[in-house]
């Protein structure tokens, strides 16, 4: 399978592989934000591209294992806290499309996260810097 990575002019990269020239059944993507400002530009990206096709997003915010011990049960809830800050305003963007969205944090390094869950998802958006 070939992939193709662009880089948009908002500081966002989007990827996908070949699953997603067709558009014969709901698509799923992966918007990886980190709290940054180009993380909901990559969210608002994603959120006007989706509302025009059929499709499931996952919302990943990946914690640092030593920024994990320092949150605590910040991580149980992520709608509270360090993470909630982070993640509502990407939320917020995917609410106000009316767009399906499912929310994942994730402990590790997230490059590793990122490429693991890669494969279950037919494009990856996220801010190329943050």
């Amino acid at each position: 399978m070939r992939h193709h990575v662009y880089h948009l002019p908002n500081p966002i990269l989007f990827g996908f592989g070949d699953a997603w020239m067709t558009m014969d059944e709901d698509k799923m993507f992966l918007l990886c934000t980190d709290g940054s400002e180009n993380s909901y530009r990559a969210a608002q990206y994603l959120a006007s591209m989706a509302s025009c096709l059929r499709g499931r997003i996952t919302l990943l915010h990946v914690v640092k294992k030593e920024e994990a011990v320092a949150m605590g049960k910040d991580l149980k809830d992520p709608e509270e806290g360090v993470t909630g800050m982070r993640l509502n305003p990407a939320i917020k963007i995917l609410e106000s499309k009316g767009l399906d969205y499912s929310v994942s944090v994730q402990i590790g390094d997230p490059e590793k996260v990122i490429l693991e869950m890669s494969s279950k998802y037919e494009a990856i958006v996220m801010g190329y810097k943050g």
